[in-house]
């Protein structure tokens, strides 16, 4: 299955941090991150967590199978070692 041109599979959402790198997306240095619409940043297992989470900058705010609050969709991630990829053109 495909959608926005990557196909999806079913695997934790840690999983993702190397497989969009297979399909365009390069990893963006969180130092000088500024968010730009299509922007996908993967957390890796957390306490509580053991899958991860896996979200998208819309253009407003960060979603993932919910509109978040904030850029970390729970307390557990705000320490955590998550990287953040984008499309390449």
């Amino acid at each position: 299955m495909h959608k926005g041109g990557c196909p999806i599979y079913i695997l934790p959402a840690y999983g993702y941090s190397w497989l969009l790198p297979q399909f365009g997306f390069v990893e963006v240095d969180n130092n000088l991150y500024k968010p730009k619409e299509g922007d996908v940043a993967v957390f890796p297992a957390v306490k509580g967590h053991v899958w991860g989470h896996i979200q998208m900058w819309n253009g407003k705010q960060w979603v993932s199978d919910f509109k978040q609050k904030g850029f970390y969709a729970a307390g557990g991630y705000v320490n955590s070692k998550y990287k953040i990829f984008r499309r390449t053109e």
